[in-house]
């Protein structure tokens, strides 16, 4: 399998994994998705799990959902961003974009990918930023 196959493998497993994480979070704390994707790694060792480190994540995300926005992170060859929407007037935050673009389009990848509160996941070959107008990926 050529580099960039494997990594597109890899991004829509990491998409998955991470819509379901932010669904889970979602769900467990009634407040909408996280404000950053560190709130779904791991509490300290000596805590239990919050709403501010939920845990949700895969362990193996742990250590890149730490970058210093906290919004976005690089793994296998992709670089990811994650936009919660505005939150409410209560606090919730209704929903999120979750892209994967390569890092060097043509050799790391040659497909952008976007997923959305749905789970989703759109896929381009352009160099550009995947959109919801976007040919949905086949599961």
């Amino acid at each position: 399998m050529p580099e960039g196959e494997a990594h597109e493998w890899q991004v829509d497993l990491t998409l998955n994994d991470l819509h379901r994480a932010l669904d889970s979070y979602a769900k467990t704390y009634k407040t909408g998705f996280a404000r950053s994707l560190d709130m779904l790694g791991p509490a300290p060792e000596w805590f239990h799990p919050t709403a501010e480190h939920s845990g949700l994540a895969f362990p193996g995300y742990s250590h890149l959902l730490q970058d210093n926005d906290q919004k976005e992170f690089t793994y296998q060859g992709y670089r990811y961003s994650y936009a919660p929407e505005p939150a409410d007037a209560h606090g919730a935050i209704a929903g999120y974009a979750l892209k994967a673009r390569p890092i060097q389009f043509g050799k790391t990848g040659t497909r952008s990918f976007l997923t959305e509160a749905n789970g989703v996941i759109h896929a381009t070959s352009e160099d550009r930023a995947a959109t919801r107008e976007d040919a949905a990926t086949q599961k």
